[in-house]
């Protein structure tokens, strides 16, 4: 890589799924970028399965996208996030 280039995605056809990824990077250790395109491609693959049967996919997606608020509780009290 010349610098210009983060990382990249690659997608090939699988044997249970319609699709298996793997990402290549110069850095793979951001849990929150990798879990994020775990999660695009998991949206893609529940869109192409459903499609054709009597499935909302919205639906099915914004149950994908519920927000879970951490908390941390100390001696001084309650602070929002954990990171």
């Amino acid at each position: 890589m010349d610098g210009k280039l983060d990382g990249y995605l690659v997608l090939r056809a699988g044997e249970s799924l319609k699709a298996e990824a793997v990402y290549y990077a110069r850095e793979t250790g951001n849990i929150m970028l990798t879990s994020r395109l775990q999660s695009e491609l998991r949206g893609v693959l529940l869109r192409d399965v459903l499609k054709g049967t009597d499935v909302d996919v919205e639906k099915v997606q914004r149950t994908k996208r519920a927000g879970l608020e951490t908390v941390s509780i100390t001696k001084k009290g309650e602070e929002e996030g954990g990171f």
